[in-house]
């Protein structure tokens, strides 16, 4: 059983059972392993959603959410002069 295969069953238990942050989590790996699989896309879109819904989408990337929410009031020619 491959690294790959065994991320993404994991992935696809996980969110059968209602789990979609071990979802999302065992799914983002199995794209890491094999980023041009199309197989990936559509358990981990809905995993994303499920999470989404349960813990807001804003929290998703929170990485990115707090340039995201400066972005959309500041011009970006201000830092990029």
């Amino acid at each position: 059983l491959s690294e790959f295969t065994y991320s993404y069953n994991k992935g696809v238990v996980h969110h059968a059972l209602g789990q979609e942050a071990l979802a999302v989590a065992y799914l983002e790996r199995a794209r890491a392993l094999q980023p041009n699989d199309p197989s990936i896309d559509e358990p981990l879109e809905t995993s994303r959603v499920a999470l989404a819904k349960i813990i807001g989408s804003h929290r998703l990337d929170p990485a990115s959410y707090f340039f995201e929410q400066w972005g959309e009031w500041l011009p970006l020619d201000l830092f990029f002069v």
